[in-house]
């Protein structure tokens, strides 16, 4: 794979893509800031014409993947081929120096920033393409070249969220298919981050082919409900729940699900209205418990594409575990509120439940911690 850095000294003057065909002294509308997929059909029309202006002179293009260019105000222009990127992310587990870092190691990544070499300025035009998989990214900023400066602190957190939609586009998909989603939701699945990128995917896809989840329930074996757990008590809230939750960890660990779903179900709500009252110091109500969970998933995963997804996560918290029932019609979800009045039937104490649980609460920590 080519890797190298070009100045050029003199290149065309740009200002983006024509939109619609103009005859001479007509009105052409021009596209100069955009994020678009390879699975668009004018990708390829945009990379083909950048790459014969900026490329194809000085690299082998079939042996590129990446690249980074950056038009100046004096139209030099500097090109980085599979220059060296950086991800701030958030870690699901411990990180040692120098190991590995697996996607099922990341919780979120919030920003996407380039080696000390490359030097941006607010009178910069910038393009990106990057390749994650088998699909392209590509993004262009022209906005200088129109009098707008580039929004240096705003790039590194868009270039993420950009990442992210090719890195996460199975779970973004699921959750733009609503029928599937909310099935899912109905049964109480959620993208939580301990199922990312290839568990919920997986589940997904055994809805979409009417299989068992046996297979996917086992794979929450002791070892791994311990790993998941054994970061909470990090949190003060939770710490000061240890034994509790440890009790009802270990009750899903022997299979005693009507213990486990009895035990955490009342805990999801005690450690929010917890935390809630340390900070605000006053009774809150159910909505108000939901809300701060929201409040608190969206200052700490500032993303617009935050893997934590706090607008459909405060739904989740409102139609599954805080959800209501009614007797008269015999609609008793399993829910908080039905397993604390004790009127939810022994169906409802499953093993997808009682994980769900765990998951749920894990959720939660990345929020309050």
């Amino acid at each position: 794979m080519e890797n190298g850095h070009v100045r050029l000294e003199a290149t065309p003057r740009v200002s983006g893509f024509a939109l619609n065909n103009g005859k001479e002294g007509e009105k052409v509308d021009v596209l100069f800031r955009a994020f678009i997929t390879s699975d668009k059909k004018e990708f390829y029309g945009y990379i083909d014409q950048i790459s014969n202006l900026y490329l194809n002179k000085h690299f082998l293009m079939h042996h590129v993947s990446n690249f980074l260019i950056v038009v100046h105000k004096d139209d030099s222009t500097d090109v980085y081929i599979e220059p060296p990127v950086r991800l701030i992310a958030l870690s699901k587990s411990k990180i040692v120096l120098g190991e590995l870092v697996k996607l099922s190691d990341i919780a979120d990544i919030s920003q996407l920033s380039f080696d000390e070499e490359v030097k941006l300025d607010e009178e910069d035009c910038i393009i990106f393409c990057f390749k994650v998989g088998w699909k392209f990214g590509l993004f262009f900023d022209f906005s200088a070249k129109h009098s707008t400066p580039l929004n240096l602190e705003k790039i590194p957190f868009e270039l993420a969220d950009f990442y992210k939609t090719l890195q996460f586009e199975k779970t973004y998909a699921i959750l733009e298919n609503t029928p599937l989603f909310e099935t899912l939701k109905k049964d109480g699945w959620f993208p939580f981050i301990e199922l990312l990128p290839n568990d919920y995917t997986n589940l997904a896809t055994l809805y979409e082919e009417d299989r068992e989840q046996s297979d996917f329930l086992s794979q929450f074996d002791e070892a791994r409900v311990n790993r998941i757990s054994s970061k909470w008590f990090q949190a003060p809230i939770f710490k000061e729940k240890e034994k509790i939750l440890g009790e009802g960890i270990s009750a899903y660990v022997n299979g005693s699900y009507i213990s486990c779903i009895k035990t955490l179900y009342s805990e999801i709500e005690g450690i929010i209205r917890l935390q809630y009252f340390k900070e605000k110091g006053k009774k809150p109500t159910t909505n108000d418990l939901m809300e701060y969970v929201k409040e608190k998933a969206t200052n700490r995963f500032v993303s617009k594409n935050s893997l934590s997804f706090p607008p459909h996560f405060y739904s989740y918290l409102q139609d599954q575990i805080f959800a209501g029932f009614d007797l008269s019609v015999n609609d008793v979800p399993t829910s908080r509120h039905s397993v604390n009045h004790g009127v939810l039937e022994e169906k409802g104490y499953t093993p997808e439940r009682a994980l769900q649980a765990i998951l749920t609460l894990d959720q939660i920590y990345y929020f309050i911690s």
